[in-house]
């Protein structure tokens, strides 16, 4: 696809952009918006705050389940991709709803999900049980993220951590922001290939991937000086509206690779043009790439012994931070590697088990099937078939 064409597909006004305009102005004659303060109009939104900091769906049930929880809405909206939930609070409470856009990604759309935000009315403050990225592709898009507005101009990246509370103004015709949701798959490959554990947007992915809800972070790049990414961004958004062209899954993968990995030099080399919420935690996140790293024959007194903390230690980071044991981390990263393994070589079940770490069979049956929801030898017959 074209720049040409890229750009006229964006400006394109949709048909649920349209229903979203025509929403938003049923809203305002309703709660008579125009002729309230600016206070009012934010007293007005606290409730979906508020809800939206109680309430929170986890990804998953692990990281690699074709069930993405995808987009959370509250309950009494229409449910459909982009249309903003305009209702009312009322005495019954509340929730966050999340549904599965699909329950098989393949293709490009097993690394991440684009769109593009609806113009033409508000957006309520509201969370997401996975990393997002937002994109400015044209115009001024104000977002506000954890109580904090951010101006973003064409160029600029902006990314949430899962359960980051959100909202984004009104966008005019010319204001155009593309959302990316980030598939764990995508992550995981970004975490291993390509970024070093001991960088800080390494570390912030790390927390995207594994962290408790909490203290949510968010990563916002003044990329709008740096032509290379938007060259990247805007060549990555080319092949995934345009799935036909031959190697479009190929260098999909590899543009998702560029992106972060000029984005890893920008963040480095241009730290005042780089802004986080607070600092990614160092240490939880080195324990993490280590564990990952080492999954197969680590324990946790080594992995002590390899930060100098004492097993106790290490295991209340890891239960502070993730809300889980060292086994059970450990062993969801085996379980990873095996189904890697498993997609992309001929070995017996047992070997891949017994290579990854587990030698008590029945043990390893349990465990995989508790975790993916079937059994080993039928990931190999739908690979195969």
């Amino acid at each position: 696809m074209t720049k040409e064409e890229l750009q006229k597909k964006l400006l394109t006004i949709e048909e649920y952009e349209r229903n979203n305009y025509q929403l938003w102005l049923n809203y305002q004659e309703k709660v008579g918006w125009e002729q309230l303060t600016r206070k009012e109009q934010h007293q007005l939104w606290e409730p979906y705050q508020q809800w939206a900091e109680k309430i929170y769906e986890p990804y998953a049930p692990n990281r690699l389940s074709p069930q993405i929880p995808v987009l959370s809405y509250l309950s009494g909206s229409t449910g459909k991709l982009g249309e903003t939930p305009l209702v009312e609070p009322n005495e019954e409470p509340f929730v966050l709803l999340s549904r599965d856009l699909v329950t098989q990604q393949n293709g490009i759309q097993k690394w991440m999900m684009i769109q593009k935000h609806a113009r033409f009315g508000a957006c309520f403050p509201h969370r997401h049980s996975f990393l997002e990225i937002n994109y400015c592709y044209s115009g001024t898009v104000v977002n506000v993220v954890n109580g904090k507005e951010i101006e973003m101009k064409p160029g600029d990246l902006l990314l949430m951590e899962p359960g980051c509370v959100h909202n984004i103004n009104v966008l005019g015709e010319e204001d155009i922001l593309i959302n990316f949701v980030c598939f764990p798959s995508a992550m995981l490959t970004v975490l291993e290939k390509i970024l070093p554990g001991e960088c800080e947007l390494s570390r912030f992915l790390t927390s995207s991937m594994y962290n408790m809800p909490g203290k949510m972070n968010y990563l916002f790049c003044k990329t709008s000086q740096e032509p290379k990414i938007q060259e990247t961004v805007e060549e990555l958004l080319g092949e995934y509206y345009d799935t036909e062209r031959i190697a479009a899954e190929a260098l999909f993968d590899q543009l998702i690779r560029l992106v972060f990995t000029r984005l890893w030099r920008f963040s480095e080399e241009h730290p005042e043009l780089t802004g986080y919420n607070y600092r990614p935690d160092s240490k939880i996140s080195r324990v993490i790439a280590y564990i990952r790293k080492h999954c197969v024959d680590c324990t946790r007194e080594s992995v002590a012994a390899q930060f100098g903390y004492s097993g106790s230690r290490i295991s209340s980071l890891l239960t502070e931070h993730l809300g889980i044991s060292f086994v059970r981390l450990r062993n969801e990263f085996r379980l990873e590697r095996i189904e890697e393994l498993l997609q992309t070589t001929n070995l017996p079940v047992q070997t891949i088990a017994e290579q990854s770490g587990f030698f008590n069979q029945s043990y390893f049956y349990r465990t995989y099937k508790a975790y993916f929801g079937h059994l080993p030898r039928e990931e190999q017959r739908e690979r195969t078939s």
